[in-house]
């Protein structure tokens, strides 16, 4: 369960997993910052990672979904999630720590792009919700 998927539904704060007969409990929580909406903080069990979230609301020039036989608003809110202070905290060995790659999210994770940060969309996406649908406009 990646911690990250708390960052973009909106009404989940907290999800908790335990495993019974294997003796194990995962939590995950998110905190939002009282001086910055936009600074949140991801607890996992005994870790902790600060996300700056930063939203835009964008408008296409194609409607989202052209199939439905009516127009629908081509307006959507995309957020970047960039990790604060990754790469700063000094390991034992004296590296710094890398954040690996990131997913792509349409709500829930896609998948890798190789980007460093999230990013948030109302992408179009096929049933398998593997991959964006790069033959669709609106994305």
């Amino acid at each position: 369960l990646q911690p990250t998927l708390l960052l973009f539904l909106h009404r989940l704060r907290r999800v908790t997993v335990v495993h019974e007969v294997e003796g194990w409990l995962h939590d995950i929580r998110l905190e939002c910052s009282a001086d910055s909406p936009s600074l949140v903080s991801l607890h996992s069990n005994d870790s902790c990672c600060q996300w700056f979230l930063s939203r835009r609301e964008l408008r296409g020039t194609v409607p989202r979904d052209s199939t439905a036989g009516h127009a629908t608003p081509s307006v959507t809110e995309v957020t970047l999630a960039f990790p604060v202070g990754v790469g700063e905290a000094q390991e034992e060995g004296g590296g710094s720590q890398e954040l690996p790659p990131q997913s792509v999210f349409a709500f829930l994770p896609l998948r890798s792009y190789g980007l460093r940060f999230i990013v948030q969309a109302d992408f179009i996406v096929p049933s398998s919700r593997e991959d964006i649908d790069q033959s669709n406009a609106w994305n």
